[in-house]
């Protein structure tokens, strides 16, 4: 069963709208786009760690996060913390790096 943590729980509110239940997130997972998958990693002194599973409902337009190790949705995003949704996000002089040859 997936397990929802309070700052899931405030982030929907805040951000979605109405209660989260963990079958109505587990069934919105189950018809999501996975973009990132979770890995359980250790740092360089031999400390374990986990990264988040992210994933992506396009009709919904939401991004979720779930410790797929704990079986628990950690953060959703969702348009609402876009500031920008239509327009373009990088800065108008911003010059990207290339690649040269020496």
């Amino acid at each position: 069963m997936m397990h929802l943590s309070r700052h899931f729980i405030n982030n929907w509110i805040d951000r979605v709208g109405g209660h989260p239940t963990g079958p109505m997130v587990a069934d919105i997972i189950q018809n999501s786009v996975r973009v990132q998958k979770g890995r359980k990693l250790k740092k360089t002194d031999g400390t374990p760690f986990n990264t988040l599973t992210v994933y992506w409902h396009p009709d919904l337009k939401l991004i979720v996060q779930v410790d797929q190790f704990n079986d628990t949705a950690v953060s959703v995003l969702s348009k609402a913390n876009t500031p920008f949704p239509d327009q373009k996000q990088t800065a108008p002089y911003y010059t990207p790096m290339t690649m040269h040859r020496i």
